[in-house]
Order: structure tokens, then sequence, then C-alpha cells
């Protein structure tokens, strides 16, 4: 009776560690995600301000299409799938110009991943602001607990960055 014991408590022990690791992984993945995502984002503003550079930087006013930057080689091939520059969650981004600006849509985001790419520090001077859609945008640097706020608690958000037009 006390070796039944002991074996069920070493494989309650064991699964309480596989699923700490598991858990551990996903959160380590998460914030790599988060971290990836706004490295995409100034790959592709550094790609659209290239593109652009002829032209004065004039964005126009509507979409930007994608294959600008995808058939101009001036974006990572890692973010293109096909004719549409993907999220790391796998949503197409869409690219508008504002004139002498444009801004990037990110749908999809996780609402835990979220604060974390409106507080990132490398997009700092690229972007005149940051925000979920629908909501107030921000002038970065966004302190952490707005950011959560404005992210939510659960599902997905779009999130919009508006970037300067010239480096």
């Amino acid at each position: 009776m006390e070796q039944l014991i002991a074996r069920n408590i070493v494989a309650v022990v064991t699964a309480l560690a596989i699923i700490i690791v598991v858990g551990l992984g996903f959160v380590i993945r998460s914030a790599a995600n988060s971290a990836s995502q706004a490295q995409d984002l100034v790959t592709i503003v550094q790609g659209v301000q290239k593109a652009f550079s002829n032209q004065n930087y004039q964005y126009g006013n509507g979409t930007i299409p994608s294959s600008i930057l995808i058939n101009g080689n001036k974006i990572d091939p890692n973010i293109v799938s096909g004719t549409t520059i993907q999220t790391r969650w796998q949503a197409t981004i869409t690219l508008t110009g504002t004139g002498s600006a444009f801004s990037a849509t990110v749908p999809s985001v996780p609402y835990g991943n979220c604060p974390d790419i409106l507080q990132d520090q490398s997009l700092g001077q690229y972007i005149t602001s940051i925000g979920v859609s629908g909501g107030t945008m921000r002038t970065p640097p966004v302190a952490p607990a707005t950011a959560v706020a404005d992210c939510g608690s659960s599902g997905t958000v779009d999130v919009v960055v508006n970037f300067q037009g010239h480096p």
C-alpha cells in the first residue's frame, strides 16, 4: 500500500513538472512572438521608406500594395506569405498611406501580446502614435498599465501603428 501511495505521489509530481515546463514554453514563446512582431514592424517601416524614397516619401492616400515591398525585395521574406505581409499570428498586415506618412494595421494580436508591442522601445524612433483599433492612439512610450488596459483581457485586438513618413 505504501508503495502504491509513493508511486502515485511520484506520478503526480512528474505530471505537475511536465505541466509547468509546457506552460513556461508557452510563456516564453508568447514573449518571443511579441518582440519578433515589433522587430517585423521595424523591418516593414524601413522597407516602406526605402520603397518610397524616390517619391519624396509621399505614400498616397489609401492602401499601399504589399507587392511594392515584396516584389521590390524591400521586406524580409520570412514575413511574406504569397502576396501578403503576415503577422506572427498568420494575419495579413494592412499598410495605408496618409500623404507624407503611413500606418500599419496588425490584426488579431492576442491580448496577452498586445501590451508588449505597444511598449516596445525599438519602434520609438519610427512611430508617431500606436494603439488598439477603435481606442486612443498613444504617443510612445506607452506606460505598462495603460498598455494592459488598452489591450483588454481576452481575445484578440488590432494594433494600429502610425509611422513618420521619412527616416
